[in-house]
């Protein structure tokens, strides 16, 4: 046996600066590490082989039922497009599963109450050209991973793992000039460079990207209604 889960949740912060996010279990269990820094901030990095990443116990509670997952590991996508909050997209995969009758929540549920930032008048700079017009930016995390089979394990595995990794971005800016950004020339030389974006303006709800060496991996031509546009 094993399960898979998936869900979404908005890219929301805290009511003030240095607290977790409130999805940040589930971006640990994606190979994310936190790092607090109370009043101040939190950086989330991709965790190193020498970090431990936890494994999650994942519920749903609908219809006067529960759920559950657990041993489970998995893959997040950030989605950001213009006009609209982002979100977060996770996957996970668990090593075993199980089904009761159990009532909703009725108390001790608390929800959040700060609003999610609008991707709109958002920072962006790729290869150090801040006047790329983009209308949506993608991240996704690319975990590989793995069901670990145990012959000792109830369900015939003991826990998913994350093998390895090969994250992922995609932007969409308007096609310019060479002389602007040659984008295709960046591609063809294969060039290693700096790739930043930021969303919000309230302490707490504010996200910084920052990503020091991303490389083209495909460029190819597009059109958003018409305009000419490069999907990277």
């Amino acid at each position: 046996r094993s399960a898979k889960m998936s869900f979404e949740v908005d890219l929301t912060g805290t009511a003030a600066a240095g607290s977790a996010l409130h999805f940040s279990d589930a971006l640990q269990a994606c190979g994310v590490v936190q790092t607090i820094s109370a009043g101040t901030s939190v950086t989330y990095t991709p965790a190193t082989p020498t970090d431990v990443v936890p494994s999650a116990t994942l519920a749903m509670y609908v219809d006067g039922k529960v759920y559950k997952m657990w041993g489970a590991r998995g893959n997040f996508k950030l989605i950001m497009e213009s006009g609209k909050p982002a979100i977060v997209q996770f996957e996970f995969i668990g090593a075993d599963w199980s089904e009761a009758d159990a009532a909703l929540f009725s108390s001790g549920v608390v929800l959040n109450s700060v609003l999610p930032p609008i991707f709109v008048d958002a920072t962006f700079s790729i290869n150090s050209f801040a006047d790329a017009i983009v209308g949506k930016l993608e991240i996704d995390s690319g975990n590989n991973l793995y069901l670990r089979p145990s012959m000792s394990a109830g369900s015939g595995y003991l826990a998913a793992s994350i093998l390895d990794r090969l994250s992922k971005i995609s932007f969409d800016p308007e096609n310019v000039l060479v002389a602007d950004e040659d984008f295709l020339g960046e591609w063809r030389s294969g060039t290693k460079k700096a790739l930043s974006a930021s969303i919000g303006a309230t302490a707490g709800n504010t996200f910084t990207l920052t990503c020091p060496g991303v490389q083209y991996q495909e460029v190819s031509l597009g059109a958003r209604s018409c305009l000419s546009v490069l999907e990277i």
